[in-house]
This record gives C-alpha cells, structure tokens and sequence, in this order.
C-alpha cells in the first residue's frame, strides 16, 4: 500500500519523509516513481542513506547558496624587468562547489531527524531542480545539533546543511 500525504505519493517500501504539502506551489518533481506535486518548492532535494541503510529524500524549501571555493596551482619565474612575462604563473584552479542549503519550518520530529539522520551521512545525491542535475556530493557539517521549538528560544526550526559537491572541477 502507497503512503499518501497531502499531494505526495511514495511508493510502498520507500522510506522517506512524508510531508504535508498544503502550503506549497506550482512544482512537479518524479524520481524512482517518488512524485513531488507541490505549489512551491526549494532549487535542491537531497538523496541519502539513512541511519537503517535505506534511501531517504528531504527537499529544501528554502534559500540556497552557491559558492566555488578556489585552489591555485602557481610556479614563480626569475624576476626579469625587461619582459613583459608574468613572474607568478597560475597553470591550474581547481574548483571546488559548495553548497548552502536551508530547510523550510521544520517540525520538532522533522528536526531531530534531519539532526539524526541526514547530517551523519555517508552517501548524498544534490539534485538541481531548476537545471535537473543530480551530483554525488558530501555534507561538510561537523556538527548535528537537535533543535526543537522550546530549546530554539521558542522560534520555529530551520537548518543550514552546507554540502560539498565530491568531483573536482580543475580548469588548466
């Protein structure tokens, strides 16, 4: 039997989380006969082995962040005043994405799993929703903190997950 929940459908044997889509708009997204059929929807979702060992999604609704954190490769010439070569020489950059991905309101159970079950592991898929990209990428979080409504100074729970695309890119 499917699990239905507000707009969503998961197929029987897919553990995923299930959440109510009542306030979002005009998004479709299908994947492994997974169907997100919502009125809005983040640029990111996220497929991950849970805790249990099987695959898990989470889509983020919020604002998300895209930076390319650089490395330089240099080699240094003799200084030579009377040219007009380069003394410091860049042969190659290596490109690293990163990603900063903030979740929508979560529940006080939403939350403790995103904590215990997301943010520990150790295989993600990033899928670009705008562009349909799916990369393997790895959480760069070092810690999991267990936010709920009374311990976030009675706030709603939002999270900032920062993950990192796992190929370099390298530009000679």
């Amino acid at each position: 039997m499917a699990i239905v929940s507000g707009s969503i459908t998961y197929p029987e044997g897919v553990a995923t989380w299930v959440r109510d889509c009542a306030d979002l708009s005009g998004c479709r997204l299908s994947l492994n006969n997974v169907t997100y059929d919502c009125n809005f929807c983040g640029d990111f979702a996220v497929y991950y082995v849970g805790k249990k060992g099987g695959w898990n999604a989470f889509l983020f609704e919020g604002i998300c962040k895209q930076t390319d954190n650089l490395t330089e490769h240099k080699y240094n010439r003799s200084v030579n005043n009377q040219t007009i070569n380069f003394e410091n020489n860049r042969y190659m950059v290596e490109v690293m994405p990163t990603y900063e991905l903030r979740t929508g309101w979560l529940s006080d159970e939403e939350a403790a799993r995103l904590a215990s079950d997301l943010i520990p592991t150790t295989k993600l898929y990033l899928h670009n929703l705008i562009t349909n990209e799916l990369k393997p990428a790895v959480i760069t979080n070092t810690t999991a903190e267990y936010k709920t409504f009374r311990n976030n100074n009675r706030k709603f729970v939002q999270y900032t997950v920062s993950v990192q695309e796992s190929q370099t890119k390298l530009r000679r």
